[in-house]
């Protein structure tokens, strides 16, 4: 899934789901992950980051990525 509509590539991070949510959980001072069976009524949510200000953000399982600058060394 690596459209280059404007310069933004789609990735499927589906088969690295189980480490992506490791790495989200190993940053608890800043947020909680909540597993889509903490919650009722969820069966097709991956989950939720719940920020402490009590803001909340689903867990994607498509990440899209756009290159900034021009990918010169800077220095």
């Amino acid at each position: 899934m690596n459209d280059g509509v404007d310069g933004l590539e789609s990735h499927d991070v589906a088969p690295w789901l189980d480490r992506k949510v490791a790495a989200l959980r190993s940053h608890a001072t800043q947020f909680t992950v909540e597993a889509a069976s903490d919650r009722a009524g969820s069966a097709e949510s991956l989950g939720e980051i719940v920020h402490v200000g009590g803001q909340r953000q689903p867990i994607d399982r498509v990440e899209s990525f756009r290159r900034v600058g021009s990918g010169a060394a800077v220095g």
